[in-house]
């Protein structure tokens, strides 16, 4: 069944509107929730879809009424909006230490320097994102 599901955020949020504007509010969170766990599972808790599928689930559950829940699923999406960042920016930083990684003419003293500070800063980064993900 998770094969035939279409990743379509902006498909399933309509979807969603309009079954809860039908007066359909637990079928509404129930497409949206089933929505946001299928792109978990095949995604992952960092991929946009998903963080913006579990938002969506918040909004829904708001209105629905059950405000400390739905603030809770909001804390949820902007933490992993957050990691989500911090992730990219490893990247970036993994991609620039590589293109600055002296090559084999290259004898490079401050090079290596800086390759070696940025490999720590990237090691410190990438540190903090596994902490933060055991606290989760």
């Amino acid at each position: 069944e998770r094969a035939m599901v279409e990743f379509d955020l902006e498909a399933m949020t309509a979807a969603v509107v309009n079954l809860f504007r039908e007066g359909q509010a637990e079928e509404a969170i129930e497409l949206a929730t089933s929505f946001a766990e299928a792109a978990r599972e095949t995604w992952g808790r960092t991929h946009p879809t998903y963080i913006n599928a579990l938002a969506t689930v918040a909004a829904m559950v708001d209105q629905a009424g059950d405000s400390e829940q739905a603030e809770s699923l909001l804390q949820e999406a902007e933490n992993l909006h957050e990691e989500l960042e911090m992730e990219v920016m490893a990247e970036a930083l993994d991609e620039e230490i590589a293109a600055m990684s002296p090559g084999d003419s290259d004898g490079g003293g401050e090079a290596d320097g800086r390759g070696a500070q940025g490999k720590r800063e990237a090691h410190r980064a990438s540190d903090g994102r596994r902490r933060r993900r055991k606290r989760n």
